[in-house]
C-alpha cells in the first residue's frame, strides 16, 4: 500500500475526517496527499501537531515541532544557510555518528545522501511542516545566541519492538526475595522507624551478582528489569540498571556498591509521603506536588540516621536535581552532581517512563529512550545518555538497527 494512503486511513481511525470527506479530499488535490495535509492544518480541522503525527506515522518517521527542539549549533551550522534554505532541511543535533534533519520530505533519499556526503556522517531524517523549517532557519542561522530554555516534545512510530517482549532473566525465586526485602524496608520507613541497613546490603549485594551473572547473557538491559509493584519494583529495577551501567563503565567494587545501595534508596523518602498522594490518578494540584518534592529531603534525612556514607545520601538527595539547575529540592548544578547522582537520575526516569503508572499507562522501550534522549539534553550529561543507549542495547548495533527504528538511528542500511 501507498505509504501516503496511510494518512488517509489513519485520519479516518482517528475521526477526523469520514470515508466521505476522504473521497473528496483526493479528488480535489488529485492524489496529492501532502497538499492534503497542508489544507486540513489550514482548516484547523485538528491540532497542527497531531496532523504532522500521523503524517509522520504514515511515512514511519517521527514529527519534531522544531519550536520546542533544541539544537546544537555545531551540528546546525554543518549545512550552509543557502543550502538549508535552498532544500527546505535543518539540521538538529547529533547522536554518536547520526545526524538528525528536520525536512518535509524525510524519504529523499537523493536529499539524504547530498547531506551525508557534506557532512560525512549518517543522517536520520524526521518530518517538519515547510513554514516550521523556515522558521528554524531564520532563527538559528540568524540568532543562533537567544537560544533559551528549551524543551523537546515529539512523537515516534509507537509499533513494538522485539525488546518489548523480551522475557526478564530475574528468576522468580530471586525477584520475590527482592521485592519482599524491599517491601520491608519501605514499610520500616512508612512506620516511622529507621531501615536495617544490613538488610539493604544484603538486597544490594544479591542485585550485583545478579547482574555480574546476567549481564553477559542478555540482548537488551531491559531484561534485568522485573515488573511488580511499582512502589516496590521501580527501587529494585532502578538498582539492577544502574548496577549494569556501572560495571560497563569500569566502576571499582566498592563504587558500584555506593551506587547500587543509593539507587536502591533513592525513593525511600516517599514512603513519608501519603498514599493517597502518590497513587493519586488524577492531576495534582500545587500543594500535592509540592509535597511529593519533599520525598528527596526526607529521604536524605532517612538514610542518614541509618548511618550510609554521604557518597551514598547524596544519590537520595540528589536524584531529582538536573545538570542545567532546573531540578529539586536545591536547584544544583552539573559541578555539584556526582556521576552516581547523574546516574541514577537517567535510570529513574527511564523506568518511571516504561513502568505503569496510576495515572499514565507505560511506555514502549524505545518510546522512553527517546524521550529521554530528546528532552534529557539539557538535564542529564550527553556522554552518560549515549553511553545508556549503547549499553540498552548492548553495543549490539545489528540489534540497535532493527529495533530502535526512530528518530536516532532510522532505517540505517
Amino acid at each position: 500500500m501507498n505509504k501516503e494512503l496511510d494518512f488517509i486511513r489513519l485520519l479516518i481511525e482517528e475521526g477526523i475526517i469520514s470515508d466521505q470527506t476522504a473521497k473528496v479530499l483526493v479528488e480535489k488535490f488529485k492524489y496529492d496527499y501532502f497538499s492534503i495535509l497542508l489544507h486540513l492544518v489550514d482548516s484547523k480541522i485538528a491540532t497542527k501537531k497531531k496532523l504532522g503525527r500521523l503524517w509522520g506515522d504514515s511515512l514511519g518517521v517521527a514529527y519534531t515541532e522544531l519550536k520546542k527542539a533544541m539544537f546544537q549549533k555545531e551540528v546546525v551550522q554543518k549545512l550552509s544557510e543557502e543550502f538549508a534554505r535552498k532544500n527546505k532541511v535543518i539540521l538538529i543535533y547529533q547522536l554518536g555518528k547520526v545526524i538528525i534533519a528536520a525536512t518535509p520530505d524525510p524519504k529523499n533519499d537523493i536529499l539524504l545522501n547530498k547531506i551525508e556526503q557534506l557532512t560525512k556522517s549518517q543522517v536520520s531524517t524526521v518530518f517538519s511542516f515547510p513554514d516550521e523549517i523556515d522558521e528554524a532557519i531564520d532563527k538559528y542561522y540568524l540568532s543562533y545566541d537567544s537560544l533559551e530554555g528549551l524543551t523537546k516534545e515529539f512523537s515516534i512510530n509507537k509499533d513494538k519492538t522485539n525488546v518489548d517482549q523480551m522475557p526478564s532473566v530475574i528468576s522468580e525465586k530471586t525477584k520475590e526475595y527482592l521485592i519482599n526485602s524491599t517491601k520491608n524496608i519501605a514499610q520500616q520507613a512508612y512506620e516511622g522507624k529507621t531501615p536495617d541497613l544490613e538488610v539493604c546490603k544484603d538486597v544490594r549485594n544479591t542485585i550485583i551478582e545478579e547482574v555480574n551473572q546476567k549481564l553477559e547473557i542478555i540482548h537488551c538491559i531491559n531484561q534485568l528489569r522485573i515488573n511488580d509493584e511499582y512502589t516496590y519494583s521501580h527501587s529494585v529495577n532502578v538498582a539492577m540498571l544502574s548496577s549494569a551501567i556501572g560495571k560497563a563503565l569500569g566502576f571499582s567494587a566498592n563504587l558500584v556498591k555506593e551506587l547500587v545501595l543509593g539507587a536502591l534508596l533513592h525513593d525511600i523518602g516517599k514512603m513519608r509521603i501519603p498514599k493517597v498522594i502518590l497513587n493519586k490518578p488524577d492531576k495534582l494540584d500545587k500543594e500535592e506536588i509540592a509535597l511529593i518534592k519533599r520525598h528527596p529531603i526526607l529521604g536524605y534525612q532517612i538514610v542518614t540516621n541509618m548511618g550510609v556514607p554521604e557518597k551514598i545520601s547524596e544519590i537520595v538527595y540528589n536524584h531529582h536535581e538536573r545538570i542545567d539547575g532546573n531540578g529539586y529540592p536545591r536547584g544544583l548544578t552539573r559541578d555539584e552532581l556526582s556521576i552516581n547522582v547523574q546516574i541514577v537520575s537517567i535510570v529513574d526516569v527511564y523506568d518511571a517512563l516504561v513502568s505503569d503508572r496510576p495515572y499514565k499507562a507505560k511506555m514502549a522501550h524505545h518510546e522512553a529512550l527517546n524521550i529521554i534522549l530528546l528532552e534529557g539534553q539539557r538535564a542529564f550529561d550527553f556522554d552518560l545518555l549515549y553511553k545508556f543507549v549503547n549499553l540498552v542495547y548492548k553495543e549490539n548495533f545489528d540489534t540497535l538497527k532493527k529495533t530502535f527504528k526512530s528518530v536516532l538511528y532510522g532505517e540505517i542500511t
